[in-house]
């Protein structure tokens, strides 16, 4: 039952010993993912937390969106601070739950410098909480609903040429149409390619990347084959 897996993984009362019981009653077996805020969860308790391990609450997300206090700013992420992003990997180990760490990167404000204290971090969260995995993303400056798709002067290319919306998705590698400064293009990607191709043979990174698509010719046909033989992102 849906909200009882979600009191179950928020550690709202009653939430994980109601889940618990009805596993045992069913004699079932499942695992419960659940993302939270960084300031919200470090304000859980470890006992709250920990009791939901009993209704099989095993992995839960943080979103860190790269690791620089300027380009928090910039995106009004006034929340983040590098000290809780610790204390929740702290936390995570301490009652054995395992921890994503959501980075996403390649904003209009980051420059080599930021993207390498990303790259930084990575490894360190990775090496210092051995049961933390990351899952970078590449930001999309403007994507539909957001303020930056009212005023973007490539809003009218994808309306003609809806296949240009796989340019996008955040799993997908930067394009001239979302990072139109070439050298802000290249650095992003290399830095988003560099955290899937470091972490990922050792089982620390969950992303597959994906090729922009929605062009003609053989690199559209080629860009779609690919992606079609990328696993599916949860």
């Amino acid at each position: 039952r849906l909200p009882a897996a979600r009191g179950a993984a928020s550690g709202t009362h009653g939430g994980a010993g109601h889940l618990g019981v009805q596993r045992r009653r069913a004699a079932l077996r499942f695992r419960v993912r659940e993302g939270h805020r960084v300031h919200r969860f470090r304000g859980r308790s470890s006992s709250r937390l920990g009791a939901a391990q009993p209704s099989a609450f095993h992995l839960t997300g943080f979103g860190a969106d790269g690791t620089d206090l300027s380009v928090w700013k910039a995106q009004k992420k006034f929340q983040n601070k590098p000290h809780e992003v610790q204390e929740c990997l702290d936390l995570c180990k301490e009652i054995d739950i395992h921890a994503e760490i959501l980075l996403v990167i390649g904003f209009p404000e980051d420059t080599v410098g930021t993207l390498a204290k990303t790259l930084w971090s990575g490894l360190h969260f990775t090496t210092k909480w051995r049961g933390t995995t990351l899952r970078p993303y590449l930001a999309k400056p403007f994507v539909p609903g957001n303020d930056q798709w009212k005023t973007a002067e490539e809003v009218e290319q994808f309306v003609n040429n809806p296949q240009l919306f796989y340019n996008l998705d955040f799993a997908s590698i930067g394009s001239k149409l979302t990072h139109p400064r070439t050298w802000h293009r290249w650095a992003s990607n290399a830095a988003y390619i560099t955290l899937i191709g470091v972490f990922t043979p050792f089982g620390r990174c969950d992303t597959s990347p994906l090729l922009p698509q929605g062009n003609p010719g053989l690199y559209g046909r080629l860009a779609r084959l690919v992606n079609r033989l990328m696993p599916f992102d949860r």
